[in-house]
Formats: C-alpha cells, sequence, structure tokens
C-alpha cells in the first residue's frame, strides 16, 4: 500500500510509511496477464511483374502500469489521471492484403486492412452535466483511462517512378487513408 499525506511547507502530498493521518493513494496489487501474438502471410507472384500478399496476425498488449495504477495529479502537466486496476489485455486481429505492379519505370503497391481490438485502452476527460472539462480546485482536468472495442480500416498507396531519360533520378509518392472506430 502507498500512503500520502500533505506537506504543510509545500501543499502537495508526499509518500509518508504510516497509515497514520494519511489517506491511501495506491493499494497494492498483483495483476498477472497472458496473451499469444503472432502472425502468417505470404506473397504470390502471379508473373514477373505482378505480386498478390496477404497477412493475417492476432497481437496481444497488457496494460501498463500508467493505465492501471495512475490515481492522481501530474503536477507538471496539470491532469489528474486515474487508472483502471480491472483493464483487461487487448487483443487484435489485422488482416491485409496488397497487390505489386512493377516494371523498368514504375513500381506501385496497393494495400488495404482492417484491424480489429478488443478491450482498446484510451484517455477520456471527464466532463460535468454541463459537457465541461471537470476540474479541481487549481484548475487541473481529469482524465480516465477507459476500455472498449476498436476497429481501424484504410489503405495505402504508393507510386515510384524512375524516368528513363534521367539516371539516378526517382519520384515517389505515396498517400494513406485510416478510419477509427
Amino acid at each position: 500500500d502507498f500512503y500520502v499525506r500533505v506537506n504543510p511547507n509545500t501543499g502537495f502530498s508526499h509518500q509518508v510509511t504510516s497509515s497514520t493521518n494519511a489517506s491511501l493513494q495506491f493499494a497494492s496489487f498483483n495483476n498477472t496477464y497472458n496473451g499469444l501474438s503472432g502472425s502468417f502471410g505470404g506473397t504470390i507472384e502471379l508473373t514477373k511483374n505482378i505480386n498478390l500478399k496477404a497477412n493475417l496476425g492476432r497481437a496481444y498488449r497488457a496494460p501498463t502500469i500508467t493505465e492501471i495504477g495512475s490515481n492522481g495529479l501530474d503536477p507538471g502537466a496539470h491532469i489528474i489521471y486515474l487508472g483502471n486496476r480491472n483493464f483487461k489485455p487487448e487483443f487484435s486481429l489485422q488482416g491485409d492484403i496488397g497487390i505489386n505492379l512493377k516494371n523498368k519505370i514504375f513500381i506501385l503497391d496497393a494495400n488495404v486492412f482492417n484491424n480489429s481490438i478488443e478491450n482498446y485502452i484510451y484517455m477520456e476527460t471527464i466532463a460535468d452535466v454541463n459537457g465541461n472539462p471537470l476540474l479541481d480546485n487549481q484548475g487541473n482536468r481529469t482524465l480516465k483511462y477507459q476500455q472498449a472495442s476498436a476497429q481501424l480500416y484504410g489503405g495505402e498507396i504508393s507510386l515510384s517512378y524512375f524516368p528513363q531519360k534521367i539516371k539516378g533520378f526517382k519520384i515517389y509518392n505515396s498517400t494513406s487513408i485510416v478510419y477509427g472506430y
């Protein structure tokens, strides 16, 4: 357990070894998380100039100590962070497919993906009934770590152009789009 008491000289809480006249800032805890990450994919060469690619992957991420253990003010950021000890690990499943076209003067890559995440961890500003950020007496905002399902999907396309008349010159352009829910 981690106990704190307000220092009368500074006005800030500090750790104390005794629970007498102190507040419990962090109760002790011990969490164990398990998960498996991996991916499987491949490329098929349809012709000398055309390749198809596909990948399926599963990822795992345990909550960080900040996400599960936060319970107080970060004086430098002027933010009160609140964690959640009951968080579950994040798991995601991503699939992507793509095509690669190439010849002597260009390379074109196009890919699309979909990533579904269970127990996604994010921060949310705690608001009052009017939707305004909740502030303490010193004007510090309160942020709370939350968990929900999430989905990211989108694609990318890139083009590399090698003009034959200008040796050593290359034009490269890439664009991508990602939607998140």
